[in-house]
């Protein structure tokens, strides 16, 4: 073997002292980069083993305010076997208990589900769930509105003009992932009952939604292209297994980024972990460096011998980390089971465990080289006297390289893996800019110390000597202690913000109830209603409809190229109010607002944020879809608006 391997082996048999800490440190910060990843990786997994059941089918449908046309529903019917669900909101009040509460209707017809199971307690077949039986169609909630209403199995259950009987509570609701936002628990009851309950008028906030499961073999894009060609101007969204539950999988990928981040970050504060263990090492080892380089050992040597040593046992580390990591999703089964959304699939996955394995070796060539490289440089003689004094040392080349590409190519691996990369950006910058900034504190404390006055008590006097002596931890000391408190200030001070902004801000803004799809002709009668009623301070009435954005300056919404964060404006309908004064909260950053008596071509206000993501200016002219009408308007003026006041906002408000 080389002679430097030979040596490196050789002092290894000594044990592990002083390494403690070393391994500790690599074996913390790799373990919880690769247990994250790891943990993302089984839901993720579990996540695409359930696309079919949490999308309802392979292929969804949903259209807005209206169903389906025979033509529609024949082509449907023409590529797979079709389920249909109706989805709309509305009160269920108990009969016995007479609680009450807002709740999510849904219909489904014989075939729900489609892919998947819906479990209920007490197990009974889906047909004597929902069947009409003894006068009462049967319907099936989940455990926690059971809790709300205070009913149990066999009460009755007012849901529009009729009673249902309740007939079992929901244990596992296949699609669940799928429905989005919504402003209550589920009432699952048959379509066929739906006329019954007179929830369905005209201007009802209804959703159609129809699932189709396809042959194995069907192309899913041919399918939704071939779909386009041949309804070009039908308005309904369309989504696959391949991208159902988008705002799960966003939702996952984020946090995922953001525990990769503060796993990171712990790899790094234990980095200089390994930096101290690395340097308290090689000044134990001086007279050794200092007896290899009289018998003839050349720097190079003694630097091979002991990155070497490092570097074992790094590896050692790193195995143990890895090994941990890989067992994370094994461990927090229990922990975790009933509180996601998709299960998890147990499971080794190489690409997380093989990620955190290299950052934990550049992180430890990162902050090891640098004391290796001072150690390696020194004659004999200064290394004895280095215990006295100390000397400036030129550092060859090599080792700096070796530091600036570890550095880099965890900064580049940290940003490109990264969905969000300008956070992940902003997290490397900082990070470094906090070591930086560390380092010029504990070379200021030293210099500092240094200047003081000679005090004449002993203790005092040697405990200070010993912050600015040769070899003095201080900075070191500094630096650790000052990313360790970072770290944890840091996410302490995101959760303190965050509780703090749900818990005393928005209880003091956010209005007591929200009342639904009140039609205009109800309005007056409302307000005199909630005028009679003591202690209600305040009502806001807003008129509200759906419409879809179908163009913007002259561009189809499909063609648009949006900003991933303002997408969603383009997807789908969204809500719409018009308005003579502007809106509370809201501010005008460009254009004006229409006078009060305004009386010509429609013209709309726009949110100026979401406007930015679509290039949308003023005088821009959109299109948009409401109830199968177009209508063209202008962009008058762009608003401000605070999404978080728990107020009424809107993308687009029209004139009146």
């Amino acid at each position: 073997m080389p002679i430097s391997l030979t040596i490196a082996l050789r002092e290894l048999r000594a044990g592990l002292s002083g390494f403690r800490i070393f391994l500790g440190c690599l074996i913390l910060g790799v373990a919880a980069i690769a247990g994250v990843g790891s943990l993302t990786e089984a839901v993720h997994l579990g996540l695409s083993e359930q696309e079919q059941a949490i999308l309802g089918g392979d292929l969804e449908i949903r259209i807005f305010q209206r169903e389906a046309s025979a033509e529609e529903i024949a082509h449907l019917e023409a590529s797979g076997i079709l389920a249909r669900t109706i989805r709309l909101r509305g009160m269920t009040r108990s009969i016995r208990t007479n609680e009450r509460t807002l709740t999510e209707f849904k219909a489904v017809d014989d075939l729900y589900p489609l892919y998947g199971e819906l479990l209920v307690e007490p197990d009974t077949h889906q047909q004597e769930l929902f069947e009409h039986r003894d006068g009462y169609w049967g319907a099936i909630i989940p455990e926690n509105l059971a809790d709300r209403l205070g009913v149990e199995v066999g009460d009755l259950l007012r849901v529009g003009n009729i009673d249902f009987e309740l007939r079992g509570i929901i244990q596992i609701e296949p699609d669940q992932s799928n429905e989005g936002f919504q402003l209550g628990p589920t009432v699952m009851f048959h379509m066929d009952a739906i006329s019954e309950t007179g929830l369905i008028q005209v201007g009802s906030l209804v959703n159609y939604h129809y699932r189709i499961k396809t042959p194995p073999e069907t192309d899913l894009e041919a399918w939704r292209e071939d779909l386009s060609e041949i309804f070009p101007d039908a308005r309904w969204r369309v989504r696959d297994r391949n991208n159902g539950a988008p705002g799960l999988r966003r939702f996952i990928e984020r946090m995922s980024m953001f525990l990769s981040l503060v796993g990171l970050s712990a790899l790094v504060v234990g980095g200089v972990g390994v930096g101290n263990a690395v340097r308290a090492y090689m000044e134990h080892k001086m007279e050794t460096i200092a007896t290899l380089k009289i018998l003839g050992g050349t720097s190079r040597t003694i630097f091979r011998i002991y990155l070497l040593q490092i570097m074992a046992l790094a590896m050692v580390a790193i195995a143990v980390g890895v090994l941990v990591g890989s067992a994370v999703p094994f461990i927090l089964s229990n922990l975790l089971s009933g509180k996601l959304p998709v299960p998890l699939h147990f499971a080794i996955f190489p690409a997380p465990l093989i990620l955190a394995a290299v950052y934990g070796f550049l992180i430890t060539l990162a902050f090891a080289v640098w004391p290796l490289a001072k150690a390696q440089q020194l004659p004999a003689a200064r290394l004895f006297r280095d215990m006295v004094t100390s000397e400036r040392q030129n550092i060859k080349p090599l080792p700096i390289v070796i530091i600036v590409f570890s550095v880099l190519l965890i900064a580049g691996l940290a940003i490109g893996l990264a969905d969000l990369k300008t956070l992940a950006t902003g997290f490397v910058l900082s990070a470094v800019a906090t070591m930086l900034l560390l380092r010029f504190l504990g070379f200021g404390i030293q210099k500092a110390v240094s200047n003081l006055p000679r005090t004449h008590h002993p203790g005092l006097r040697i405990a200070l000597a010993n912050m600015h002596r040769p070899g003095a931890a201080t900075g070191a000391v500094v630096l650790s202690l000052g990313l360790g408190l970072t770290l944890f200030s840091t996410i302490a001070l995101v959760e303190g913000n965050l509780s703090r902004q749900i818990e005393d801000q928005i209880p003091d803004l956010a209005p007591a109830f929200f009342l639904l799809d009140i039609q205009s002709f109800q309005i007056d009668d409302f307000r005199n209603l909630v005028d009679s009623l003591d202690g209600i301070t305040e009502l806001r009435a807003v008129p509200s409809l759906r419409g879809r954005i179908t163009e913007v300056a002259g561009v189809p919404a499909d063609e648009v190229e949006a900003h991933p964060e303002s997408q969603w404006v383009l997807n789908g309908d969204r809500s719409l109010t018009y308005a003579t004064e502007i809106p509370q909260g809201n501010i005008i950053v460009d254009g004006e607002w229409w006078a009060a008596d305004y009386d010509g071509p429609p013209l709309i206000s726009f949110s100026a944020e979401e406007a930015r993501g679509l290039g949308i200016e003023i005088g821009d002219e959109l299109v948009l879809n409401i109830l199968g009408r177009e209508v063209r308007a202008t962009v008058a003026n762009l608003r401000e608006l605070e999404w978080g006041s728990f107020g009424f906002n809107f993308v687009v408000v029209f004139a009146p």
